[in-house]
């Protein structure tokens, strides 16, 4: 392999290596069951249809949405928001890549961008950047995941000691085709009978599960997220620094495509916030909603249309026990079906509807 590299994933490699029409069972958060789409994806049949308006969404299992139907996930329901739109001519398509707790070194790798860009040729692409594990511990290398390192002038690099180590690993990640038989992922896939395995015989042995090494202690002991090191003071700059540089790399990248870019960034709450009544995101010296408007920054300062979901959501009004029901695990977890709607709604009013403001969360410069 190293002596390959390096190569044209783009022609070398299928993106449709996910299998297409395989059962999907969840039962973790909610329930779902259903069919993955002519692509392998958990959502309806990518038809790119000739000439249509292809909207990607860029994410991780937020995206991915296997906790709810796939016509409840919200790029579906943005893509119906898009048709019932009169007024718009293009007939629009929204396509959902979710690779679930992947982070943006994978979502937004240069191997999937190539890969994308050449089996689905999109018009625009809507980067969903989760901020309650999306950023990379920066103090240590998390084990089994590509690890970057800030560069100058806004670059991020994968770290040279496992360069060659990490574009392997992240050619198998995208490239799903390419693994071959792999025992330990069957077991942890969403088939039912290996699922049920490895819930009730294996998992049950472990006193935790971290297989990407991401957890760290926070540096407010008021603040309870397993990933605070976003509110470190000593590694919040650099891991804001390779996020915004990953953003960055893509955008550049998708531009010599003709392909706009857009970033939508998902809060992270803690159960100290839902034991609120009134609205609150200030814990000791740090702020839930800093990461948000620090990427919202960066996006400002690269053109890149901006909608955060956090300032969104304050400036809607609604109170903590209002954005738990948005979320699975008491709030905690991933979208439920009334979060997904809520997505769709605000994206759909940001960047299409365009009735939103920048007190909105909605910068569109």
């Amino acid at each position: 392999f190293f002596g390959a590299y390096p190569r044209d994933l783009s022609t070398t490699q299928s993106f449709d290596s996910y299998s297409p029409y395989n059962r999907i069972y969840y039962s973790e958060e909610g329930f779902s069951n259903g069919l993955t789409n002519n692509y392998g994806r958990y959502a309806p049949d990518f038809e790119l249809l000739p000439d249509s308006n292809r909207i990607v969404v860029l994410g991780d299992s937020f995206v991915e949405g296997l906790q709810v139907g796939k016509d409840e996930n919200f790029s579906t329901l943005l893509e119906e928001r898009i048709l019932a739109d009169s007024t718009k001519e293009l007939l629009s398509e929204v396509l959902a890549l979710g690779y679930p707790d992947l982070g943006p070194g994978i979502y937004l790798s240069e191997w999937l961008t190539a890969a994308m860009v050449d089996k689905i040729d999109p018009d625009e692409a809507i980067i969903f950047f989760d901020l309650g594990n999306d950023f990379q511990t920066v103090d240590r290398v998390g084990t089994g995941y590509p690890y970057f390192v800030y560069e100058s002038e806004g670059k991020a690099e994968l770290d040279k000691s496992r360069q060659y180590r990490d574009i392997h690993m992240a050619e198998h990640y995208v490239f799903r085709g390419y693994k071959g038989i792999q025992p330990v992922l069957i077991l942890r896939s969403n088939f039912l009978t290996p699922r049920l395995i490895w819930d009730n015989v294996i998992e049950n042995d472990k006193e935790s599960d971290n297989p990407d090494g991401r957890e760290n202690e926070p540096a407010n002991d008021e603040i309870d997220l397993p990933n605070g090191f976003v509110f470190n003071a000593q590694t919040n700059k650099e891991a804001l620094q390779i996020a915004a540089a990953q953003i960055s790399m893509v955008n550049e990248a998708l531009r010599q495509t003709d392909t706009s870019v857009k970033l939508v960034t998902n809060p992270v709450f803690t159960k100290a916030f839902f034991e609120q009544e009134l609205w609150n995101t200030l814990f000791g010296d740090s702020d839930l909603l800093l990461p948000e408007k620090q990427l919202r920054d960066s996006a400002q300062q690269q053109g890149i249309p901006f909608l955060g979901l956090g300032i969104y959501m304050e400036a809607q009004g609604l109170s903590p026990a209002d954005v738990q029901e948005l979320y699975f695990d008491d709030g905690l977890g991933h979208f439920t079906p009334v979060g997904h709607e809520f997505v769709a709604e605000a994206i759909y009013q940001c960047f299409y509807a365009k009735t939103l403001s920048v007190e909105d969360g909605c910068d569109l410069h």
